[in-house]
This record gives structure tokens, sequence and C-alpha cells, in this order.
């Protein structure tokens, strides 16, 4: 990999956390105002993505997040479930919220693997937080 798209990887990487619970956070929102069936899973969907987006805000600003760090994660993994369900729910719709949600999921996981491909030359991404490389060894 080129040194330079290896000095963006770590923006593009931090990027694609934000899209996918900003991607999964918009979809609970669309939901809810659009009225589709499953309206509380869209709520919770909401209310967990908020979170979680607040915490990783955060931990990318360098604040301590110490405390929140589990509220944050419960956040995330549940407004994942809920919107999945609420999609289920909704029959999928509208679908190009879950279009976006798919999309930023591939470049989450595209980018995740880049990275841990190179933890060593890669620059850490949220501070206190780092990919776990081969010089990470127990």
């Amino acid at each position: 990999m080129t040194g330079g798209l290896l000095a963006w990887l770590p923006m593009l990487f931090t990027a694609s956390v934000f899209a996918v619970m900003g991607s999964i956070t918009l979809a609970g929102l669309i939901r809810s105002l659009t009225r589709a069936r499953g309206r509380v899973l869209h709520l919770m969907t909401l209310a967990g993505g908020g979170v979680a987006l607040v915490v990783l805000a955060a931990l990318a600003l360098g604040m301590d997040a110490g405390p929140a760090l589990i509220p944050g994660f419960a956040g995330g993994l549940g407004a994942g479930v809920f919107w999945l369900i609420g999609a289920l729910a909704a029959r999928a719709r509208p679908a190009w919220v879950d279009g976006l949600v798919i999309l930023a999921t591939i470049a989450f996981f595209s980018s995740y693997a880049a990275m841990s491909d190179h933890a060593a030359e890669v620059a850490r991404v949220f501070p206190g937080l780092t990919i776990p490389g081969p010089e990470d060894a127990p």
C-alpha cells in the first residue's frame, strides 16, 4: 500500500465509523418520522445511535470517555439490532436508508481490514484506543 493512502487511512476509518452509526441513526429518524410500522423499534434505533454518536464524537475529540464507553458500546450495538428488526417490521420502507447503512458498513469493514493489515504503520485513530497489531502480543 502506498504511503499516501496510509496517511489517509485513519481518517477514512474514522469517517466510516461515523457513517455507520450516522446512517443507522438516520434510518431510525426517517422511519419514525414517516410513521413506519414498528415505531418503538425506530425510536430505540434513534436513541441508541444518538448515544453511540455522542461517545464516538467525544473519543474523536480526544476526551476521556471512560465511564461512557459501556453505554456507548451498548447504544451502538442496540441501535444495530433495533435497526435490523425495525427494517423487517417496516418491510424495508424506505429502502434507501437501508442502502446507506449497507454502503457505510462495507466502507467500515474495508477500511478496518486495510488498517489491520498495516497496524504498525497507521497512526492511532481514537486516542486511547488502538487496533491490535503484531507488536501488541500478550
